[in-house]
């Protein structure tokens, strides 16, 4: 009040009024508390259906807030999926609270949770000059409304077993499928004793090793064009096959199998185990959970964000080779050069 005071003693000629007004607008209110909300624009959802949620933060004027980026802190975001961050904006309250803002974003968001979507408290950070204070928004809720139809009949009892007369027509089915196969060994025996000595067996074709085969369909993907929207579908399902199928072959987990969050959680056991780097699960669930959105959301992530996926998995490869790849010993002086340090093994099928 004092400060106050000063001030309009100095400035009491009226024309000097508007250089005060302006003054006290770049004075924070003193007191003033941060205060966030949060909004969503449906009051009741499907599963998988897209809605927005909007964070805003009331705060001092030279506060800057930073709002959760949904790449980075998508746990933040409780059982929603973050699509989008659609718009960022900020407005000033004016001569009716002098020295107020107020700053907004919006996501667009979809759940796959049943029942109920919990949004937990999202924490917003406000910094001016070296101080930091983190305020979170208030808990929500959104009920997930289920697409069975209210009067859908219940699962009905097992009917009791049906008495059937015992059918010949296995017993003909099996003594033709017996006399077929006396004349098939019959003929193939007189072929043999009239046909020459046989050819020579070639060897079969090497198989290609996990590895291989992973680096052999990145480069295919690297060529693709992700500027067409038709394309970006396609490339994501092939790029979740290739990671995957390495896994299942190289790991022996049934990865084809599994959803993600079973995969990463098997992956994590594995490097609690110390059986696989502890960074491999971070990186599959980068690039397994921007495949999932393109694959079952509609999401068409930007081109740079396909290439990015395609490097996560490049280090997948390489932590999980480097992991399973043996010590090399070393060779005895007068034996020749050592073995290929290029050569891998581990677990394949």
């Amino acid at each position: 009040m004092a400060f106050a005071g000063a001030f309009f003693a100095a400035f009491r000629p009226s024309r000097r009024l508007p250089v005060l007004a302006c003054l006290l607008l770049l004075i924070p209110a003193a007191g003033h508390a941060q205060q966030v909300e949060v909004y969503l624009s449906a009051d009741s959802v499907t599963v998988g259906e897209r809605f927005y949620l909007s964070l805003v933060a009331e705060h001092a004027m030279l506060q800057e807030p930073a709002f959760p980026e949904p790449t980075i802190d998508d746990s933040l975001f409780g059982d929603l999926e973050v699509i989008r961050r659609v718009t960022q904006q900020h407005r000033y309250l004016g001569a009716a609270r002098p020295g107020t803002r107020v700053d907004s974003v919006v996501y667009e968001v979809t759940t796959f949770a049943l029942d109920t979507a919990y949004v937990p408290p999202i924490p917003v950070r406000f910094s001016m000059n070296e101080d930091t204070v983190l305020v979170a928004a208030p808990p929500a809720f959104v009920p997930v409304i289920s697409l069975v139809p209210p009067d859908a009949e219940g699962i009905q009892d097992l009917a009791p077993l049906a008495a059937f007369p015992r059918p010949l027509w296995p017993w003909v089915l099996l003594a033709l499928g017996l006399l077929i196969g006396a004349a098939l060994l019959w003929a193939y025996l007189r072929r043999r004793r009239r046909a020459g000595p046989p050819a020579e067996v070639q060897p079969p074709e090497p198989e290609v090793s996990p590895y291989e085969e992973a680096m052999d369909r990145l480069r295919r993907l690297e060529t693709w064009d992700l500027a067409d929207e038709a394309a970006v579908k396609p490339f994501y399902v092939e790029l979740s096959d290739v990671l995957r199928r390495y896994l299942e072959r190289r790991l022996g987990v049934a990865a084809l199998e599994m959803t993600t969050r079973e995969l990463v959680e098997r992956l994590r056991r594995e490097a609690v185990r110390s059986e696989v780097p502890e960074e491999v699960a971070a990186l599959v669930k980068r690039v397994l959970d921007v495949a999932d959105l393109a694959k079952f959301a509609e999401v068409h992530p930007p081109p740079a964000e396909g290439f990015r996926a395609v490097s996560a998995t490049h280090q997948v490869l390489q932590a999980v080779e480097t992991a399973l790849r043996p010590a090399m010993p070393s060779a005895p002086a007068g034996d020749g050069a050592p073995a290929d340090p290029g050569s891998l093994a581990g677990v394949s099928s």
